[in-house]
């Protein structure tokens, strides 16, 4: 009698938590809501914009300084689709990004201009205006020959 009385006591005070099964269905259910809002906070076009962009904004600094370092022409031009940086009309390479560079799917890029740097690294103004679907950014490039 005494020994089933303390089982009992063991029982009740060691039954309180939670079970593995439980447990386990919980980390499930908070797993599943995290994906799902996951993926309606960061879609896949912005991925790809901010991409786009930062591949702009690289290759204006690069072609900027391309300009200030080395003798010769360097002239970006960017189109719809592309990204492109050269010196003399010779496609220029840097690390192992080579041009022209194709911009990820589906995000396209107007207008099509094309830029010349000079010595200083100026170039003409221009804004250029990204977008994916319904969203879009823009790059500025200054005359000094800065973007953002």
């Amino acid at each position: 009698m005494i020994r089933r009385h303390q089982t009992a006591l063991v029982n009740k005070r060691f039954g309180a938590g939670f079970t593995l099964i439980e447990l386990v269905a919980v980390i499930l259910l908070i797993g599943i809501i995290a994906s799902t809002v996951a993926s309606r906070a960061f879609t896949t076009g912005d991925a790809a914009l901010q991409t786009a962009r930062d591949d702009i904004v690289a290759a204006v600094n690069f072609a900027q300084q391309q300009a200030m370092d080395t003798d010769g022409a360097v002239v970006l031009a960017i189109t719809s689709t592309t990204v492109a940086v050269s010196r003399d009309s010779v496609p220029l390479q840097f690390g192992s990004v080579s041009y022209p560079l194709e911009l990820p799917s589906r995000v396209s890029v107007a207008p099509n201009a094309t830029l010349a740097f000079n010595r200083l690294g100026e170039s003409s103004p221009q804004v250029f205006t990204l977008s994916v679907g319904t969203e879009t950014t823009t790059v500025s490039v200054s005359a000094a020959g800065y973007a953002n």
